[in-house]
């Protein structure tokens, strides 16, 4: 079934929608790689109730202010299928990202000009819809539009042990969508050390546009 997705900038009341989907992440990721790319608990059990995620510049969306929250509206996937189109279906927020022209303090400068995918999450229950793909097409589309930029940079968890397979899940998803491995850095920027060390990492990757 078609979702139909929209990529639009994200309003304030996206919030909600946006803090569920970055929960129902976080349970999926339990379940395969330990919690690693934002740990095990989910948001909304933070201190605060995952207020940060409610706000147009919360949460880790942003670099020095200088980010913006994207989503991509889809059909309702809980609808059943036979509803009459003609009433036309629901709409709901099916992912997000958060997109910067600043990177993490631990991630390497970059001499060419880029745009930094700081999270993206898509509700797993529309994994395997081909909206990451629309998300990266539309991203491209608006670098070209808006910003000029020539590359699009991210970085995901690695793992805990250097040279590990940890992270592979995530690092593999982000290369199907054409990025490709980069610099491999510890929490504070250091290389990631040796083989088997234990120390958290995360894996920078690149795609030119």
């Amino acid at each position: 079934m078609d979702l139909h997705p929209v990529f639009r900038p994200s309003v304030p009341t996206d919030g909600q929608s946006i803090l569920a989907i970055m929960d129902a992440c976080v349970e999926w990721m339990n379940t395969r790689t330990g919690g690693g790319q934002w740990g095990p608990q989910l948001f909304s059990a933070a201190p605060g109730g995952g207020a940060g995620w409610t706000q147009s510049g919360g949460g880790d969306v942003v670099h020095e202010g200088t980010g913006q929250r994207f989503v991509l509206e889809v059909d309702d996937w809980e609808e059943a299928n036979d509803i009459d189109m003609k009433e036309g279906r629901q709409r709901r927020v099916g992912g997000w990202v958060g997109l910067s022209t600043k990177h993490p303090r631990y991630v390497p400068k970059h001499p060419t000009s880029h745009i930094y995918i700081s999270t993206l999450a898509i509700h797993p229950a529309v994994h395997h819809r081909g909206l990451g793909a629309v998300f990266i097409s539309s991203i491209k589309a608006l670098a070209h539009q808006r910003d000029g930029a020539q590359l699009l940079r991210l970085d995901c968890w690695g793992g805990n042990t250097a040279g590990g397979e940890e992270g592979k899940t995530l690092i593999e998803a982000w290369e199907r969508l054409g990025f490709v491995r980069k610099q491999e850095v510890g929490p504070d920027g250091e290389a990631r050390g040796e083989k088997g060390e234990e120390k958290p990492w995360v894996q920078v990757m690149e795609l030119w546009l």
